[in-house]
C-alpha cells in the first residue's frame, strides 16, 4: 500500500511539474483585430505592423518572464458584424489573454461589450469616440478622445486662423466623424462663432453641391472629421471650385497617402493627431528607425499607436506577473508615467483613457512637394 501510494505520489509530482513546464515554455497569446483589406487597409496594417515590431522587440529580448508574445492578427475588413465574430474567436478558440484593436470606432463600440462579458482586457490603440471606454472597465485605449481633438481644432481656428464662421462637413453614420462634429461645433459655438453643418452618406464621392454652399455662405474654415480618403476628395473638389477655406481635419487624415493622391490641394490645410517624427525622444528616433528597417517604409501615424497599444498590454503583463487577464486588466487600469512613442507619460484615467498631448501638423509647399510640418503641441 505504502509503495503503490509513494507511487501514485510520484506520478502527481511529475504531472504538476509538467504542466507548470509546459505553461511556462507556451507563449503569451495576445489578439489583433482591424481592417487588413479594403478602404482602411493602410489603418489596419499601420496599426498590425507597430504591434508587430514591439512583439518583435519583446521577444528578442527574452519575452515576458522567459515566455514569449505570440501576436494573433486578424482582418475585419472594419465591419462590426465580423469584428464581433473574430474577438470571440480570439478569446474562444486561440486562447488570448489580451486584445490590441479594433482600430477605428464603430468597431471598438461593438467589441467592448464583448470582452467586458469575458474579462478579456482590450487597447484600442486608434478608437477616438468618447464612448468606446464607457463600455466597462476592461475597456482601455491609448489614443486621444474625440472632444480632446475637437476642442483643439476648435481652440486653433478660432485663437491662431482668428475664424468666425465654420464649416462641418461629416459623415451620417460614422461614430469618428459624428462624434467629433458634435464637439467641434458645441465648442465653437461657444466661443461665439457660427457654423454651416452639411453631411453626406457611406459611399458618396462628390461633396462638390455641399462644398459650394459653403463656399456661398463664405466659411473661413471646414472642419472635416472623417478619414484620408473622404479628405483627398473634398480638398481636389474645394481646389475645383475655388473655395478659397481652411481645411481642419483629425487624426483620420494623417496617412503619407494624403500628400500622394490631394498633392499640391492639401497645402494650408492642418490637423490634430498624435505625435510628430520631428520629436527628438530617443524613443521616437529609434522606433521610426527600427520600423523602417523592418517594413522598408517610413511609419504612418497609426502604426505608431499600434506600437505604443502592444507595449503598453505587454509592460501591463509583466508588471502583473501573470497571464491572468484580470491581473493584467487591474495593471493596465494602473498605468502611470508610460513612455510611448505618442506621449512621453502616459496615465490611464478612471475610463482607460490616456492623458497625454495632442500634435497639430501643417500640410505645407516644399518646391511643389506637399509635406507634413509640425504647428503646435497641446497639453491637458
Amino acid at each position: 500500500m505504502k509503495k503503490g501510494f509513494l507511487l501514485a505520489f510520484l506520478l502527481v509530482v511529475i504531472l504538476v511539474v509538467s504542466s507548470i513546464m509546459a505553461s511556462s515554455s507556451e507563449p503569451i497569446k495576445l489578439g489583433l483585430v482591424g481592417p487588413m483589406t479594403g478602404p482602411l487597409a493602410p489603418y489596419g496594417e499601420g496599426v498590425r505592423d507597430g504591434a508587430l515590431l514591439a512583439v518583435e522587440q519583446i521577444n528578442s529580448q527574452g519575452g515576458i518572464n522567459g515566455r514569449q508574445v505570440e501576436l494573433i492578427v486578424l482582418d475585419n475588413q472594419a465591419n462590426p458584424q465580423e469584428t464581433i465574430t473574430l474577438v470571440n474567436r480570439l478569446i474562444q478558440r486561440e486562447g488570448i489573454v489580451g486584445l490590441i484593436g479594433p482600430v477605428i470606432s464603430s468597431t471598438s463600440m461593438v467589441a467592448g461589450p464583448v470582452v467586458q462579458r469575458q474579462g478579456i482586457p482590450m487597447i484600442s490603440p486608434t478608437a477616438t469616440a468618447v464612448d468606446v471606454t464607457l463600455q466597462g472597465d476592461f475597456v482601455f485605449r491609448v489614443c486621444y478622445l474625440d472632444d480632446y481633438q475637437g476642442l483643439a481644432a476648435v481652440n486653433y481656428a478660432v485663437d491662431d486662423l482668428g475664424a468666425k464662421k465654420a464649416g462641418i462637413l461629416f459623415k451620417v453614420g460614422d461614430a469618428y466623424s459624428e462624434g467629433l462634429r458634435v464637439v467641434f461645433r458645441d465648442n465653437f459655438q461657444a466661443a461665439g462663432g457660427e457654423v454651416v453643418e452639411l453631411a453626406y452618406n457611406l459611399g458618396d464621392t462628390d461633396f462638390s453641391a455641399q462644398l459650394t454652399r459653403m463656399k456661398d455662405q463664405g466659411v473661413e474654415v471646414v472642419y472635416s472629421p472623417f478619414y484620408y480618403e473622404d479628405a483627398v476628395l473634398a480638398l481636389t473638389q474645394a481646389e475645383s471650385i475655388g473655395l478659397d477655406a481652411i481645411f481642419i481635419g483629425g487624426d483620420g487624415w494623417d496617412a503619407q497617402e494624403l500628400l500622394d493622391q490631394a498633392g499640391l490641394a492639401a497645402v494650408n490645410s492642418v490637423f490634430t493627431t498624435h505625435y510628430s517624427t520631428s520629436d527628438s525622444r530617443s524613443v521616437v528616433q529609434g522606433f521610426l528607425s527600427n520600423f523602417q528597417g523592418k517594413f522598408g517604409r517610413p511609419p504612418i501615424v497609426l502604426a505608431a499607436l499600434g506600437y505604443d497599444a502592444a507595449a503598453l498590454m505587454m509592460d501591463a503583463v509583466e508588471r502583473a506577473g501573470s497571464d491572468n487577464p484580470r491581473e493584467i486588466r487591474d495593471a493596465i487600469a494602473a498605468t502611470q508615467g508610460f513612455e510611448g512613442i505618442t506621449g512621453q507619460s502616459i496615465s490611464l484615467d478612471e475610463d482607460g483613457n490616456p492623458v497625454k498631448d495632442i500634435t497639430i501638423i501643417r500640410v505645407v509647399n516644399v518646391e511643389d512637394n506637399p509635406q507634413f510640418e509640425f504647428v503646435t503641441q497641446v497639453g491637458y
